[in-house]
């Protein structure tokens, strides 16, 4: 080559490289700001802005700086603007036909979205410009590779508006910082990233780990932390029937992800999600109905395509609850999810699996009020063990549920008896569901340790109450298999001094499985149980103790229960003015009942089937004891003669012959048995009063008294009654005599007298003699009572002197000025 051409050659060089520096720095810069002034409102229809455009031709560089969009509305809000984009292109990428950005940077970026109430976007306008042509063929060759060397995105923040919500939400993110570092869209190329943001309320986020785009995958870690739940409020109202005044949620964890035509992983790994300071109330109310401390679920692995969440821990704490009854019935709570609609019948789907090592849950307390008075209960720990749940079929196992130091207090207000009739009655369901079996559980032991309850009810006067403590339980092998049997072992102390044990095995789900029961409660104080003894029985119990042993036993669906209720010493005390105390003499009752050891025993033996719809266990207990007690209250001599050998409501009176206080040797036998039951009921007295029959006893009567009057010498005395009576009566005309007797009543009713009446009296038979005298004889009450105190003198002696009974214990009804009781020839007893 020439010098000359050489020459041209360098000029022609230098005059490209001058044009192509100046057409760089100046020309590119002003055509570049050109056509986007110019396209790109057309293209999506809105106001565009763009300060300044710098062209660095030797690095290869562009810088858009001041570029913004606004809304095409008349707020003129901006929709996306930027301080600066800077972006530098590596040309030696196009030797190997790849696109190199050695760096892109934004900064101070903002974007807006907003939904607008129709639930279109801000941006719908501008998809609906560039329409998805589904006849135009997929590219066939390949895209070439894209390579960034570094991104980064900082002080960017996105604003959202969501006015689709019947609450308006609005949320602002940012400063947002990205960075993105050797990115590539060939195979097997990874991309380290790393993402931090904070909202306007001090939400943060952050993200970093390795992205992949072939195939397009991610593995990483993030955490989303102070996330305020009262913010989202607009999107779960609709759901929720609360308010939520407080609480945030945090979640951090690793992440796998990965797609190629569809999903093929997706992947959590110890992951954690913190919940804080949660407190509930319900709308317009001010007090909190739920709370929560904290609840920390920690260690998830959670595999979405396999379907199965494993769980090393979920622990809560300070949890609180106030549940009280609503007019219909229902619990306030039951009432904060709105109703869902109808789910529609969908194909059975992949089972989840989920497996939990450890729930806890410390410092819990929740009140119940509404329906059987005040209730507060609380715990110092709840704790499972190795919980798994399958969803379809569902089935849950537990190995073991330990609960440390519950508490409940039950306290009954003096106006708990209207409690039912405020709250009105439970909404009924017509059509019931056809029944489905039972899910499958399993809890290989549920154990409560140190148990404590407290009841005080202010019903009754004064207030009663009790406290069980030291309650320890022990459930071992629940399930709802039909095949499995479960054991259980309860002990305690009522009063810290009473202990209490049940003992057993069964299977509440199969009618056919054997079941065991043992009740035993052992010297429970009964003075606690006072006022209500006062209330509905009329007295105070002034000392006393019961104890109760159960045993129930079922095999092949046949029952057999043994109820035995022992009472030591208990005694009735003061008597109570209550206007709900029975008039059943109940103090008769126990007197009939306790024996000579001061014990009350009652056994109740139930036999029956289960499988018999006609049987119910409790009634048939409720009605022997109902029967028993209205045999003692109406016929209480029956229930004495079945207990003391044998014998009716005729052992309550002692029967004598007319006019006679002589016991009869066929009616001494039912006296051996009062003797027997008033000795072994020392607390049973015997009120005995006699009585005369106004018949019976009249003639018998008269006989005795007229042996009074005659005297000694009966015949004697008898003809000087009768010869003093003839001169005043004209008796009636006796029957024919001997022949040389005068009949009185033929020959003159004119008054016999003096010799001739002698006579007469002399000639007649001694029987007709008081024949016809006797109805002279006329008796007092005096001469009744005197036959009645003889009578009870009889009896009264024979318990005194067989029946070896104190006298304190015979109660003797006399009263002088009563009339005499015409109830019979006999003996009448009361018991007392």
């Amino acid at each position: 080559m020439t010098a000359t051409k050489r020459r041209q050659l360098q000029l022609w060089i230098l005059s490209v490289a001058l044009w192509y520096v100046l057409f760089g720095f100046f020309g590119a810069p002003r055509l570049l700001k050109f056509v986007v002034l110019w396209q790109l409102p057309k293209q999506i229809g809105r106001p565009v802005t763009l300060q300044n455009v710098r062209v660095n031709p030797f690095t290869m560089s562009v810088a858009l700086q001041g570029f913004g969009i606004t809304e095409k509305n008349a707020d003129g809000k901006p929709f996306v603007s930027w301080d600066e984009v800077f972006v530098n292109v590596d040309p030696t990428g196009l030797l190997g036909k790849e696109i190199v950005f050695s760096t892109i940077n934004i900064s101070n970026a903002t974007a807006r979205v907003q939904v607008n109430p129709d639930g279109s976007f801000n941006f719908s306008d501008i998809l609906t410009r560039f329409p998805a042509d589904p006849n135009k063929p997929k590219e066939s060759r390949q895209p070439p590779v894209v390579r960034v060397g570094q991104l980064r995105i900082t002080g960017t923040k996105a604003i959202y508006d969501d006015h689709s919500r019947a609450t308006p939400f609005h949320t602002t993110i940012g400063p947002i910082d990205v960075t993105l570092r050797d990115f590539s869209t060939a195979p097997r190329r990874h991309a380290p990233y790393a993402f931090t943001a904070t909202t306007e309320v001090g939400e943060t986020f952050s993200w970093r780990g390795r992205v992949h785009l072939s195939p397009v995958r991610s593995e990483g870690e993030f955490a989303v932390e102070n996330i305020a739940l009262k913010k989202y409020a607009p999107f779960y109202d609709e759901f929720l029937n609360l308010t939520l005044r407080s609480g945030t949620i945090s979640i951090a964890g690793n992440y796998r992800v990965e797609f190629s035509d569809q999903l093929t992983l997706a992947q959590l790994s110890n992951a954690t999600i913190r919940l804080n300071a949660l407190d509930i109330t319900e709308p317009g109310q001010t007090n909190t109905v739920m709370a929560l401390g904290d609840l920390t679920i920690a260690g998830i692995d959670l595999d979405l395509l396999a379907q199965t969440v494993a769980v090393a821990a979920l622990r809560t704490t300070g949890d609180r609850v106030a549940i009280y009854k609503l007019a219909d019935g229902l619990p306030n709570v039951a009432k904060m999810l709105k109703p869902l609609p109808a789910a529609t019948n969908s194909a059975p789907t992949k089972p989840w699996r989920v497996t939990v090592g450890e729930v806890r849950s410390d410092d819990h307390r929740a009140t119940v009020t509404g329906y059987f008075g005040n209730e507060t209960s609380r715990y110092e720990r709840v704790q499972l063990t190795n919980l798994r749940i399958v969803t379809e079929p569902l089935s849950l196992t537990v190995d073991e549920i330990l609960v440390v130091a519950p508490r409940l207090d039950v306290h009954l207000p003096a106006d708990a008896t209207n409690l039912f009739a405020k709250a009105g009655a439970p909404p009924t369901t017509t059509n019931a569901a056809p029944d489905k079996p039972l899910p499958f559980a399993s809890v290989g032991a549920f154990v409560v340790s140190n148990a404590t309850a407290t009841f005080t009810d202010e019903t009754v006067q004064p207030t009663a109450g009790l406290t069980v403590t030291g309650v320890a339980v022990r459930v071992t092998g629940f399930t709802t298999a039909t095949n499995g049997l479960t054991e259980f072992a309860v002990a305690g102390r009522i009063d810290n001094t009473a202990p209490f044990s049940l003992t057993g095995h069964f299977n509440p789900f199969s009618i056919d499985a054997t079941t065991e029961l043992r009740v035993a409660f052992k010297n429970i104080n009964l003075v606690p149980a006072g006022p209500y003894s006062g209330k509905f029985a009329g007295y105070l119990i002034r000392r006393g103790t019961v104890s109760i042993d159960l045993n129930y036993d079922i095999h092949q669906r046949a029952l057999k229960a043994a109820n035995t209720l022992l009472l030591d010493q208990f005694t009735f005390g003061e008597a109570v003015d209550s206007p709900s105390a029975t008039k059943l003499p109940v103090k008769l009752a126990v007197a009939i009942l306790k024996d000579r050891h001061g014990q009350i025993k009652l056994d109740v033996p139930i036999e029956g089937r289960v499988d018999d719809p006609q049987f119910r266990y409790w009634p048939a207990v409720w009605g022997v004891l109902g029967n028993m007690f209205t045999k003692i209250f109406t016929a209480p001599f029956s229930m004495l003669g079945s207990m003391f050998g044998g014998g009716g409501e005729e052992l309550s009176y002692q029967e004598f012959a007319p006019g006679s206080a002589v016991l009869q040797s066929n009616e001494i036998k039912k006296l051996d048995v009062l003797i027997k039951a008033l000795t072994e009921r020392p607390a049973l007295n015997l009120e005995i009063t006699g009585s005369i029959d106004p018949v019976k006893d009249r003639e018998p009567l008269k006989r005795e008294k007229l042996k009074v009057l005659a005297g000694a010498d009966y015949a004697t005395g008898l003809r000087a009654l009768y010869v003093e009576a003839l001169p005043r009566l004209t008796p009636p005309a006796p029957p024919k005599l001997t022949s040389n007797v005068s009949n009185l009543g033929t020959k003159s009713t004119a008054p016999v007298a003096g010799t001739k009446a002698k006579r007469v009296a002399g000639d007649l038979p001694l029987e007709e003699l008081e024949r016809q005298y006797l109805p002279l004889v006329e008796l007092q009450a005096e001469d009744y009572r005197r036959l009645t105190a003889a009578r009870v003198a009889s009896v009264v002696e024979f318990l005194k002197t067989t029946g070896q009974l104190a006298d304190d214990r015979l109660f003797i009804s006399t009263n002088p000025n009563a009339p005499v009781a015409k109830d019979g020839a006999r003996v009448i007893f009361s018991l007392q």
